[in-house]
């Protein structure tokens, strides 16, 4: 090879061979490819990184007036209800009162003075001074549970463990003259068994249906109203917004299905058939104040015992 720089390299041919030694051997055979049919390619997304959210939770700053938070327990926003209870500090103070000889009363001074009181947080919902197991009855405004029921539950040996009952109302409409001709009972309130530190879960009133039946029960007076107004106002406010026309909600055609005990609807299958006289055991408010309640009692009238017609 030339030094010269200025000089153009060699042909590729003439140096293509020199000084490569031969090195013998048996020829290299390429080998067989199977058919580019039999090839399959592997396609997808690269694999996405694993992402975490980190939320900060406020710690709730507890001091010695109630203050609003989110219960633990019950999952509602509510303002704590606080107790005070005499602290080891205040012990301690009184035992050095009565050491140094100060015992004739002064030695109480320290349970009087509220530093040093333990303050303790509790939620509202939940029963005060609660330590035993306790039943939670629940029931719409218009699911009356009989008093004979409550005091049974009050004064029996209930089975442990206990088994959530579901109540079944006697089933009224428009007064108690009137009951239902094919559902005696309608499904009403629950009773379930809880102990002081459980959590009342939100869906007792869904779960009921697995409860145990408890038949006449409790009271249901369906469209029980002394104001004809409140009879518009339901079926504006009733989820079946078919029933909202001018014919159910004229004055007349309300009185007659008050008075003679027909469905308000027309509906084929909803019949009610009119109670003997002594059938029915009445609510006691009902018995105490019987004119109060004339119009859950007596529908005969002429206004049907609406006070607004």
């Amino acid at each position: 090879m030339n030094n010269d720089p200025q000089e153009p390299p060699p042909p590729y041919m003439e140096v293509e061979n020199k000084n490569v030694p031969m090195v013998g051997g048996h020829p290299y055979s390429l080998p067989q490819q199977g058919p580019t049919g039999d090839i399959r390619y592997v396609t997808g997304n690269p694999p996405m990184g694993t992402y975490y959210t980190v939320q900060a939770v406020p710690i709730g700053i507890f001091s010695r007036n109630p203050v609003q938070c989110t219960c633990s327990h019950c999952g509602s926003i509510i303002v704590t209800r606080i107790e005070e209870t005499s602290g080891l500090l205040a012990w301690l103070i009184c035992a050095l009162l009565v050491i140094f000889g100060c015992w004739l009363g002064c030695c109480l001074i320290p349970f009087c003075v509220s530093d040093f009181q333990n303050i303790k947080h509790y939620c509202p919902n939940s029963l005060p001074h609660s330590t035993k197991d306790y039943l939670l009855l629940t029931s719409d405004l218009d699911e009356i549970p009989k008093s004979r029921f409550v005091q049974a539950l009050a004064s029996c040996e209930l089975r442990t463990p206990f088994q959530p009952m579901l109540l079944q109302c006697d089933f009224y409409y428009y007064s108690f003259e009137f009951r239902h001709a094919t559902r005696p009972y309608s499904d009403g309130g629950t009773v379930s068994k809880f102990s002081p530190n459980t959590a009342v879960p939100s869906d007792l009133r869904k779960a009921r249906f697995r409860y145990r039946s408890m038949p006449s029960t409790c009271f249901h007076c369906s469209s029980c109203f002394d104001r004809l107004a409140s009879v518009r106002l339901k079926i504006a406010s009733f989820s079946h917004t078919e029933f909202d026309i001018p014919k159910f909600r004229d004055q007349n055609h309300i009185i007659d299905r008050f008075r003679n005990g027909k469905d308000l609807f027309d509906r084929v299958g909803e019949r009610y058939r009119r109670t003997y006289p002594h059938e029915t055991g009445l609510p006691k408010l009902l018995r105490v104040e019987p004119k109060r309640f004339l119009y859950m009692l007596n529908r005969s009238s002429p206004n049907a015992g609406f006070r607004d017609v």
